[in-house]
């Protein structure tokens, strides 16, 4: 996870990179304590910024003039921070409201996989929500999820069709 937060952070700016190792280290600070505050605040933290580095990612995606290879790397980017986005607002309920979900939630990569199935609307059943501030982000989750396929999808494809029609006249 650290090393996607500092990937993520470094692909736009050293600015942001430096609070990208901010939140990496605010994130390993509560691994070392178990002050509730400090974990509510690091997955705060950890949710501000990936929400602005996948606003970013798609903000840079729109505004690119052609497809090409670093356009569908930028799309697929944008759609697995969104997966890690929400896994931290999962994180983020499974902490300040405990039972949320019916797994034992042990390690973070059950509310990953969670996170992922739920995105993709795949929706295995296996871990599901069980009070209604989790069953509310889950539904938020899915719905993100086809919604950025398919908007991506249709602007991809638009300035995909946009160049051709530009190189046969």
């Amino acid at each position: 996870m650290s090393a996607i937060i500092l990937l993520a952070g470094y692909s736009i700016s050293t600015r942001v990179t430096q609070v990208a190792i901010a939140t990496i280290l605010v994130e390993l600070s509560t691994s070392a304590t178990d002050f509730i505050y400090l974990n509510y605040f690091a997955e705060l933290f950890t949710n501000i910024f990936f929400i602005y580095i996948v606003i970013r990612v798609i903000l840079d995606l729109l505004h690119r003039k052609e497809v090409d290879i670093y356009a569908l790397v930028d799309a697929i980017n944008g759609y697995l921070l969104i997966g890690l986005m929400f896994c931290s607002l999962v994180a983020f309920v499974d902490l300040y409201a405990p039972g949320s979900y019916n797994s034992t939630a042990d390690s973070k990569m059950e509310l990953v996989y969670y996170t992922m199935i739920t995105l993709t609307t795949a929706g295995y059943g296996d871990i599901t929500p069980q009070l209604p501030l989790a069953q509310s982000l889950s539904m938020l989750i899915a719905v993100t999820g086809q919604f950025y396929v398919a908007v991506i999808v249709a602007i991809l494809v638009g300035k995909f069709s946009s160049l051709n029609t530009k190189e046969k006249n």
